[in-house]
């Protein structure tokens, strides 16, 4: 019996940090791939405490990260974290030209295709390095075709919605989790972890 409640209590415990997670992705407009998902659902050993609750400002006790209201209950603690009444924009970056700038040339993109790591994959469809290196007579003059008009139309874009319309789907694509600050800090607040983001 007491072995049955536990693996209950993991497997809600695991729902609910991949619900959090989820609600994460969204609220950031970022996909998660089917890795992300399998790392969720089936953590390693050793793997970190699942996020279970969240203080939300206006409720008495942290609020538990099941059932359909999870989405709500992160967008109101992240809210809360990151809303400020601070003036923005102060030192807004004024764009320059410098000798390195420009349009992306084949060079640069075979360059960094060369220094990739054979075995890996830069997408989430799977395709590894190897085959854009054995193909790139073939790929190459498209692949930089295509990066350098989604630059140009990410550089004239005069929002983030342009911008992220002018970028490929898949190129907006990331990995988010959540670690753990430590240092005794209280797992219920949300600046007690730190998100991390790998995008490919």
């Amino acid at each position: 019996m007491a072995n049955l409640a536990v693996r209950e209590e993991r497997a809600a415990a695991a729902a609910a940090s991949h619900n959090a997670r989820a609600a994460l992705m969204e609220e950031h407009g970022e996909r998660g791939t089917r890795w992300f998902h399998r790392q969720a659902d089936e953590p390693a050993a050793g793997a970190q405490e699942p996020i279970t609750h969240l203080k939300v400002p206006g409720q008495p006790a942290p609020v538990a990260l099941t059932g359909p209201g999870t989405h709500n209950t992160v967008s109101a603690a992240a809210a809360a974290m990151y809303s400020s009444t601070s003036p923005t924009g102060l030192f807004r970056v004024q764009p320059s030209e410098g000798s390195g700038d420009g349009a992306l040339s084949d060079a640069e993109l075979m360059a960094a295709l060369a220094g990739s790591a054979n075995g890996k994959a830069p997408g989430s469809d799977g395709v590894p390095y190897e085959v854009y290196k054995v193909f790139w007579a073939l790929l190459g003059p498209r692949l930089c075709a295509a990066a350098a008009a989604a630059f140009v139309a990410a550089a004239d874009a005069h929002d983030g919605g342009e911008m992220a319309a002018a970028l490929p789907a898949s190129w907006r694509e990331g990995i988010i989790t959540l670690i753990y600050k430590g240092k005794s800090l209280d797992r219920a607040e949300l600046a007690a972890y730190r998100p991390i983001t790998l995008l490919f």
